[in-house]
């Protein structure tokens, strides 16, 4: 009941309306924070989208208190639909009272990617993430994103994006194991690269001489 709850409360925070309409969100950088805010997997309200308005006039301090603190949905199909129609809707992030997110990294598509992942929506994770068509700006974006992808057993993939960010010069114990994990999965599969192709040249060494002529 008190997981009922809490997800009731942060949804009615989370849809309620209060005053006038706030401006648009700026744009810092090369970040395209709209498009990156409002990315959703789920554009119908009649298939689990909550609407294009979800998030009119709600202040930005509730949402970034009340996402990281929404319970799992349980088996429950309403706290299934509601957590995630909050998590996947397609939503204009404009509408936010607050404008653009005050800190890097606590932007409203990455608290949702963390969400999914701690909820253990891998695979909404991924395919939430699949929608961002721009590199990861911050090392927490970056972090849920290949953890989406371990957690759906993406091994190349996760190293291959963590390739992609590594020059950015993240730091901290993620990024060294993340590093180390992904150097002895390269390692390894260049390791048994390099057995099977001794293997064909012994196997081909070994077959008798008339089988290896050119019989034409």
């Amino acid at each position: 009941m008190r997981d009922l709850s809490l997800l009731i409360l942060a949804c009615a925070w989370l849809l309620g309306t209060h005053a006038a309409m706030s401006p648009a969100l700026a744009q810092t950088g090369r970040v395209d924070y709209k498009a990156l805010e409002s990315a959703g997997l789920y554009i119908d309200p009649k298939h689990n989208s909550l609407g294009r308005d979800l998030w009119y006039n709600t202040d930005r301090d509730t949402i970034n208190a009340l996402l990281p603190a929404l319970p799992a949905p349980g088996r429950s199909k309403a706290l299934q639909d509601l957590t995630f129609g909050l998590l996947l809707s397609k939503a204009n992030a404009t509408l936010i009272e607050g404008g653009i997110n005050k800190e890097d990294g606590e932007d409203l598509y990455t608290l949702r990617m963390e969400k999914l992942l701690a909820i253990g929506a891998y695979q909404s994770a991924l395919d939430l993430y699949a929608l961002m068509n721009q590199e990861p700006y911050h090392p927490r974006l970056a972090k849920a994103g290949i953890l989406a992808m371990l957690y759906n057993g993406q091994r190349s993939l996760a190293c291959l994006e963590f390739n992609s960010v590594q020059e950015r010069g993240f730091t901290g114990p993620f990024w060294t194991n993340i590093q180390t994990y992904c150097d002895t999965i390269f390692h390894t599969s260049s390791k048994k690269g390099e057995n099977d192709t001794e293997n064909e040249e012994d196997n081909e060494t070994d077959r008798p001489a008339d089988a290896q002529e050119d019989t034409s």
